[in-house]
């Protein structure tokens, strides 16, 4: 543990100074509702609840005389346009509330100018309303971070394995971790059933606050949920036992938007390298391609001696050489780990200002993020909120052309 590094101020931090929060889950009640606030000290890992009051901000004119949800509301100071902080007992209420408010006023929560701002996530709303961050006194080094890959068996003349094919099982998992422990899960001495519950149990020993994996979203986590559900497997990775929760999402970086489908796991955050990277190359431009491979040698940490095996031979060599294929996704976690544990820093330390689960900071665009910074200052203020204005027009940039041609020598080219 280690203190903040510049002085503490509550618009940058949040008005908490609560340490060595890792992660926070929503727990609903039928009378009022609670966070479950996962705190690491002197690396034992410790748990409480705290009550949680869900809010809806709103304009006082989009209420009407006959509010049919209980709530506490309280005038909001200034001139802006949202005046009103309704207070509510259960998040069960809140959603009722915000129904309402969307039926009444023809504007979806969604909609660029609703007279009310709905936070949808709790956990969001609860950080934002208490000024509390994560990661506090802590540093990058103090999380405990686990990565994951696996790789599949391809049967048939299919070129790309299918969870949904019995023939294409999961022949390996590695998982390893900060303290640099790893293990390779062999399908050449389990059979799928014992493997996805080997990896449950791997989890919970370790019992990270983190996982991490390249393409975790996209194929990893589908993969292995797949496979459970198959076998009847209980994929108890959360931190109370339960499966993970799933939804589809979409991630954007720059001109990209890429559809993916979130897991959600309790008490922990997942967070996919794949999309680190492509964060990273909009700012640099620098990349040859996004496969954990050509980043692991672009950024300089490629694993000693690696093995290297091509995607469609991964099938042949688990029959003829298991000991190879082991060998090749252990380096794809060491790989994982020192590329998350380059790129993920700032996300790290931005969990330490932003009102969101590090999860989240790690897939949100910088507009949101200095929304909601600012949005937790007004209320932490009891100050009303402006309506956003009316979007302007504004002419182009002067361009021009001064070369045709095959241009030479060139030092530079911005596209």
């Amino acid at each position: 543990m280690s203190s903040l590094a510049i002085p503490y101020d509550p618009l940058l931090f949040g008005a908490s100074a609560d340490e060595g929060i890792v992660a926070i889950e929503h727990a609903q009640k039928a009378a009022g509702d609670e966070m479950v606030v996962f705190t690491r000290r002197d690396g034992k890992l410790e748990q409480h609840r705290e009550p949680f009051r869900p809010f809806i901000v709103a304009a006082k004119t989009a209420l009407g005389g006959d509010f049919p949800v209980a709530c506490e509301q309280m005038p909001l100071d200034g001139d802006g346009e949202l005046d009103t902080l309704l207070e509510f007992e259960t998040w069960r209420d809140c959603r009722d509330a915000r129904s309402w408010l969307a039926k009444e006023t023809g504007f979806t929560a969604s909609s660029p100018f609703e007279p009310y701002l709905v936070v949808i996530d709790p956990v969001q709303q609860f950080l934002m309303r208490s000024g509390t961050t994560s990661f506090l006194g802590m540093e990058f080094e103090d999380l405990h971070r686990m990565q994951v890959d696996i790789e599949c068996f391809t049967g048939g003349d299919y070129s790309f394995c299918s969870a949904d094919r019995e023939a294409d099982r999961i022949i390996a998992i590695a998982v390893s971790d900060h303290t640099g422990w790893s293990q390779v899960l062999s399908g050449a001495e389990l059979d799928e059933p014992a493997l996805l519950e080997a990896f449950v149990a791997l989890v919970q020993e370790r019992d990270p606050d983190v996982i991490e994996g390249h393409n975790i979203f996209n194929f990893d986590l589908p993969y292995i949920v797949k496979r459970a559900e198959r076998h009847g497997v209980k994929l108890a990775l959360g931190r109370d036992g339960s499966v993970p929760r799933q939804r589809a999402s979409r991630f954007s970086a720059a001109e990209r938007t890429i559809a993916y489908t979130r897991f959600d796991v309790y008490g922990r955050h997942v967070v996919d390298t794949l999309f680190l990277v492509q964060s990273y190359d909009v700012v640099h431009r620098e990349l040859d391609g996004y496969g954990l491979k050509s980043v692991a040698v672009h950024f300089g940490v490629a694993a000693e001696e690696r093995t290297y095996i091509e995607g469609d031979q991964i099938s042949d060599v688990f029959l003829k050489e298991p000991e190879r294929l082991a060998d090749y996704v252990r380096d794809d976690v060491v790989e994982t780990q020192r590329v998350a544990g380059l790129l993920s820093r700032s996300s790290f330390v931005q969990a330490r200002l932003l009102p969101f689960s590090y999860q989240n900071i790690c897939v949100r665009g910088n507009a949101v993020k200095i929304d909601a910074l600012l949005t937790r200052e007004y209320l932490r203020q009891c100050r009303s909120l402006p309506m956003p204005s009316e979007g302007r027009a504004f002419a182009g940039g002067y361009t021009d052309m001064f070369m045709e041609g095959v241009i030479k020598n060139v030092h530079h080219c911005d596209v």
